[in-house]
């Protein structure tokens, strides 16, 4: 079975998913047990000149593997280069599995990922469409924890 990852971006200090604008980035699902999401907060993004910082998260679940992750992403307009700034990977139960907090390597993103969609959404290259409204996202995934629950961001 394939593993997807997506991410899903929120600002880290609102104290719940209705507070924040969130934006579909790609909602993938191969079937009930083994899916993705990726959202953005629009309204986490900062801008300084071509850079963009802003919150991502990642939710994919493969068979009963089911694991999730906020990511500090960094974009370069200009240059439509993408980084990550810092990740936390948590397991079901909402235990940290993972850390990251170092910056990745700029690089480029892959033709029709989820990753330069990020980039065209946060650069104004690119608008979200009706089509993508949260109102087809798993209800689970949008009462997560990680999007509620401040203390574990």
């Amino acid at each position: 079975m394939r593993r997807m990852i997506t991410a899903v971006a929120a600002l880290l200090c609102a104290n719940s998913a209705a507070a924040r604008e969130l934006v579909m980035v790609a909602n993938i699902t191969n079937s009930p047990t083994d899916f993705g999401s990726i959202l953005l907060d629009a309204g986490s993004v900062q801008s300084d000149g071509e850079h963009r910082l802003f919150w991502s998260y990642i939710f994919a679940r493969n068979g009963d593997d089911f694991t999730r992750g906020v990511n500090y992403t960094e974009v370069d307009c200009g240059k439509q280069t993408i980084r990550y700034v810092t990740r936390q990977m948590f397991d079901a139960e909402h235990h940290k599995i993972g850390v990251m907090d170092k910056p990745t390597s700029w690089s480029h993103a892959p033709k029709q990922s989820a990753e330069l969609r990020m980039v065209h959404l946060v650069c104004g290259t690119e608008k979200p469409t009706e089509a993508e409204s949260l109102g087809d996202m798993d209800p689970l995934v949008l009462s997560d924890p990680l999007l509620t629950d401040p203390k574990l961001r």
